[in-house]
């Protein structure tokens, strides 16, 4: 489960890699506060969506809002077939997203060698370990989404998939966010539902680096 992700956005660069494309410009509406990087559940992110016949990046709110808390993640097997797989495929195939991230983070359970505070004797401790996970060679990336209005404001949430063989040595329960190359992502939001139900696959390990890190 994805609960965390860096956002370092080079704006003129990434318009500049989306114009490459040839599917026309990407009008920058918004973005992240100056300063902020990392993004957590609630906070304002930066989604890529295609509006008639243009691409626009704004910010919205991460997670839909539920009794239980925000739902950040969207598993696609709930998409596909679960309880309300009707209704979760209505948004997906009206509103289709791209998350903008430079790294996300999961957290690895490790257990450390430390000392009893009180008598100083050696004992293991079970902690939780940030990993950040990126893409090789490249600073911006994109995870596949989709977004809902709630109330007079927009709420996205990331798609999750199986993981790899790289982000299951972190990640307890297997999964990853569906994560598409641009080239990709465009296709995910001009597609059909079921094209873009399809694209929604296992990113491969080796195109992705891995590291401990500290987050605050």
């Amino acid at each position: 489960m994805c609960t965390s992700f860096d956002v370092i956005i080079d704006t003129e660069k990434l318009v500049d890699t989306f114009r490459k494309t040839g599917k026309g410009e990407l009008i920058v509406r918004s973005t992240v506060s100056p300063g902020k990087s990392r993004m957590r559940p609630t906070d304002l992110v930066p989604v890529i969506r295609k509006i008639d016949d243009e691409y626009y990046m704004d910010t919205m709110r991460w997670g839909f809002k539920l009794q239980i808390g925000p739902m950040v993640n969207s598993r696609i097997e709930e998409i596909t077939s679960g309880k309300a797989a009707d209704y979760w495929q209505s948004l997906l195939k009206e509103n289709p997203c791209l998350f903008v991230m430079s790294g996300y983070h999961e957290w690895k359970n490790v257990v450390i060698d430390t000392f009893t505070p009180k008598t100083g004797k050696p004992t293991k401790k079970k902690i939780k370990q940030p990993h950040r996970f990126t893409i090789k060679e490249k600073d911006t990336f994109f995870c596949a989404g989709y977004y809902r209005k709630e109330g007079n404001d927009f709420a996205c949430t990331l798609i999750t998939t199986v993981g790899n063989m790289l982000t299951n040595i972190v990640h307890d329960k297997g999964r990853m966010p569906v994560i598409l190359d641009l080239e990709v992502g465009l296709q995910f939001l001009e597609a059909s539902l079921e094209e873009r139900i399809a694209l929604c696959q296992t990113y491969p390990p080796d195109k992705m680096n891995s590291e401990p890190t500290t987050l605050e």
